[in-house]
């Protein structure tokens, strides 16, 4: 029962992580097919998910997909160099753990719908 609980546990954050970073299925089958840990590179990337956002993490993964340097460490890279080079500080996450919003995931959408109100000439 608890080998299943845990079994249980990981797919909820696999679902989470690929509804979250479409780039996240392609990155875990090759930590997977490498033979690497894939419960920890899932836990790492939650962590990430949840201090950057779904957005940053999956151009990282992208990022690092195409440059073929599949490791939780060079995804953490990524995010830390594209952040610096906007002159973002360091991502800080708020863990929610349990309750109802613990897997929530929010996708941003475009802001360009407000900038269209700032045009618009009616008082």
């Amino acid at each position: 029962m608890v080998a299943e609980k845990r079994r249980a546990r990981e797919h909820r954050g696999l679902d989470r992580l690929a509804r979250a970073a479409r780039s996240s299925q392609a990155f875990l089958r090759i930590v997977a097919e490498r033979g690497d840990n894939v419960g920890s590179a899932i836990a790492r990337l939650l962590q990430l998910l949840d201090a950057v956002g779904a957005a940053e993490l999956e151009e990282a993964l992208v990022e690092v997909l195409e440059r073929d340097t599949i490791h939780i460490g060079a995804v953490r890279q990524v995010i830390d160099r594209r952040r610096s080079e906007r002159h973002l500080p360091p991502p800080v996450s708020i863990p929610v753990t349990r309750g109802q919003h613990a897997a929530l995931v929010v996708t941003p959408h475009s802001l360009a719908t407000y900038d269209a109100l700032k045009k618009d000439p009616t008082p």
